[in-house]
């Protein structure tokens, strides 16, 4: 969620500087999204670690990795679409994708109870009927 939160105020800091022009803002976006990425990068990797059964956990970790891939040609993308239509549009939809998830991480983390979610010495399994 700090990953996520990072992210949604860098991209937020982003905006402002491609808007205003403000140079100085870039640098302390660019920390906070790096930042933002590496820790989201981590707490996704271990999430994936948790709830993977030890047979299946390599397999889980591949589509983790290769989907994170996918998600480190956001930049490039959101070059592109600047190239066509100027850096507000883009930098304002991720601003806001990353906002809403880090409000529904936060709901989710704060209406967990104790007994919630899979433990560390358990992990998920799948359900049979």
């Amino acid at each position: 969620m700090v990953g996520v939160a990072a992210g949604s105020v860098g991209y937020l800091l982003a905006l402002i500087a491609a808007r205003s022009g403000s140079i100085p803002l870039l640098l302390p976006g660019a920390v906070l999204l790096g930042a933002g990425g590496g820790l989201s990068l981590a707490a996704g990797l271990a999430l994936t670690n948790r709830i993977a059964l030890p047979a299946r956990r390599g397999a889980l970790s591949a589509v983790f990795y290769a989907c994170a891939y996918v998600g480190f040609a956001a930049p490039f993308a959101t070059a592109l679409a600047a190239r066509h239509g100027g850096p507000t549009l883009p930098l304002a939809v991720a601003c806001g994708l990353a906002a809403l998830l880090a409000v529904r991480l936060l709901v989710r983390v704060l209406g967990r109870d104790e007994g919630d979610g899979p433990r560390e010495d358990r992990p998920l399994r799948r359900r049979t009927a």
